[in-house]
């Protein structure tokens, strides 16, 4: 007798603890790995998306053209100019953006992997937007548009990537 039980029995315990330690370890190691899958496969996915590609270049070029993308936010105020082009592709990029902004907040994408491969861009893109972004909150009273995206992009501000 060992503190009131058998031997056999304190083994017993102990290899029962070791395998309720094992299994938390793999459903940890599991849940970490979905992640990383889901993440390489979002991104593998965006890079197929013709629709998203197409959008995203516009968006840049717009970008690069200087254009000021506040200045959409005019057509908000007009219902038969929701669809022009130039609002429809940022609103695009953005909504996807948000997404996965989104994904990665509530743990559904590996941060660091996305982080890796998209920081210059991201950070570049919001720099651009975040006005437009302002404009269309003040104009709709909706404080909450594209937080996760600005959640994201304040975050990796404050931790930028690091040079290899």
């Amino acid at each position: 007798m060992f503190l009131g039980g058998t031997i056999a029995f304190w083994v017993q315990t102990g290899i029962l603890f070791s395998s309720a330690l094992i299994a938390i370890y793999v459903i940890y190691h599991n849940g970490k790995m979905a992640r990383r899958r889901a993440t390489i496969d979002l991104i593998i996915n965006e890079q197929k998306d013709t629709q998203y590609n197409e959008f995203y270049n516009r968006v840049r070029k717009m970008i690069e053209n200087q254009q000021r993308l506040v200045d959409l936010a005019h057509e908000l105020d007009n219902t038969h100019l929701q669809d022009g082009e130039d609002f429809t592709a940022v609103r695009f990029v953005l909504n996807r953006l948000e997404f996965i902004a989104q994904g990665i907040r509530q743990g559904a994408f590996e941060e660091q992997i996305y982080k890796d491969l998209k920081y210059t861009n991201i950070m570049s893109l919001w720099r651009e937007v975040r006005p437009l972004v302002e404009e269309i909150r003040r104009k709709r009273k909706v404080p909450t548009y594209y937080q996760e995206l600005e959640w994201l992009t304040s975050r990796w501000k404050d931790a930028p990537i690091e040079k290899l």
